[in-house]
């Protein structure tokens, strides 16, 4: 609501969308270390979720709850079959995610608040175990992972349009559910996190964008590759955005 006609507007592809996340991770990796970054990791893991779920509304019509409620919304993990996870931290060569086949509307109901407590049950003793930096290195990977799979889809001559969706949904998910591990390992409530980064200081999306709707002024490609919305320029202008 806040963001999304920004976005569409001044984000010129998924791809670019996918250059704000990768920096918002960046930035999430350097505020769980000492000393580093510019956010706490609190403030850093919200924009982490922000841009994730800016991400799936980019795309009208992305599958992205139902697949989070088929992927990860049963009590049990969906690659081992255990209430409490016990896969090896290597995936690869196994089978593929167990998804349920159907869906309770509890769980397509489901708070940020819900999901945290319902995927630390299943999965927080593992990852408590890992490490932040092994959550931190999951989420990364499946950032790339996704990107690659959007780029294999852009050279491909098939135009099956309900299965790019199904597969965008499906990375989506996988982004937050590692989102939602980080926060747990730091012992961050995502929801108030959220809360405190978006929704009580002000109106709009920050104290000098005025307004209940997001009208930043022009999209900066900074030197780093993020994208960047700069308040004092009043012309909206399309930035290149890159996926270094």
């Amino acid at each position: 609501l806040l963001y999304g006609k920004r976005n569409r507007i001044g984000i010129s592809s998924v791809l670019g969308m996918c250059a704000n996340l990768s920096h918002a991770i960046k930035d999430l990796v350097e505020a769980c270390a000492r000393n580093r970054g510019n956010l706490s990791p609190d403030q850093a893991i919200a924009d982490v979720f922000g841009w994730a779920i800016a991400f799936a509304n980019y795309i009208p019509g992305l599958p992205l709850v139902g697949k989070m409620a088929k992927r990860y919304g049963r009590d049990v993990c969906t690659y081992c079959g255990r209430t409490q996870c016990r896969c090896l931290t290597n995936r690869n060569g196994e089978k593929k995610p167990n998804e349920a086949t159907k869906v309770t509307d509890a769980v397509l109901c489901m708070s940020v608040a819900d999901w945290q407590l319902h995927l630390e049950a299943c999965y927080g003793e593992k990852n408590a175990i890992e490490g932040s930096q092994f959550c931190l290195l999951r989420l990364t990977c499946e950032l790339l992972e996704m990107i690659e799979k959007i780029q294999s889809f852009s050279v491909s001559r098939k135009r099956d349009i309900g299965a790019r969706e199904d597969m965008i949904a499906e990375e989506v998910a996988d982004v937050l559910a590692w989102t939602f591990a980080v926060a747990s390992v730091h012992q961050i409530k995502l929801d108030n996190a959220l809360m405190d980064r978006y929704g009580k200081r002000y109106i709009g999306c920050r104290p000098d964008c005025f307004g209940f709707f997001c009208s930043c002024g022009a999209l900066l490609r900074r030197q780093d590759g993020m994208c960047t919305f700069d308040p004092l320029k009043d012309d909206l202008e399309v930035g290149t955005v890159v996926v270094e």
